[in-house]
């Protein structure tokens, strides 16, 4: 049977309905383009707002907001239990100024140990259920 991993635990993919693949639900882009617009902290208005797409026959969310841009997945978990929509929960580092101090000293090993980390056991009991968001400014890396 093939699973998704969500925020409450497996679920089937036969259970997962419509999807919406890439949507940030707890997200502070504030911190990195200083707008104090650019946030969504509020667990019961984004619940309440959630409600809106379930009725209109929405499924799973898909929520990819990366460490350092305000990702919390035990907000994704209580946001999931009070609307009853299913969110996988994406675990990812953007872009170099918004990286956990403790990515610059670290090996190899122990970025893919943390990941490893996150998809097996999760934070606080939430797992990953994918490795995503990856960076990309359209720099020319040729140069």
């Amino acid at each position: 049977m093939s699973v998704a991993m969500t925020v409450r635990g497996e679920l089937s993919a036969e259970k997962l309905g419509r999807v919406l693949a890439h949507e940030h639900l707890c997200c502070d882009f504030s911190l990195r383009g200083g707008n104090p617009d650019n946030r969504m902290l509020d667990w019961d208005l984004i619940a309440h707002e959630l409600s809106f797409f379930k009725k209109a026959g929405g499924g799973t969310i898909v929520e990819v907001t990366p460490l350092g841009m305000g990702s919390d997945p035990d907000a994704l978990r209580r946001i999931s239990e009070a609307s009853g929509v299913p969110i996988v929960h994406g675990i990812s580092f953007y872009h170099e100024d918004t990286y956990p101090a403790w990515v610059w000293p670290a090996s190899v090993e122990k970025i893919a140990d943390f990941f490893v980390r996150e998809i097996e056991e999760g934070h606080n009991g939430v797992r990953a259920g994918l490795l995503g968001e990856i960076t990309s400014h359209n720099e020319d890396l040729a140069n």
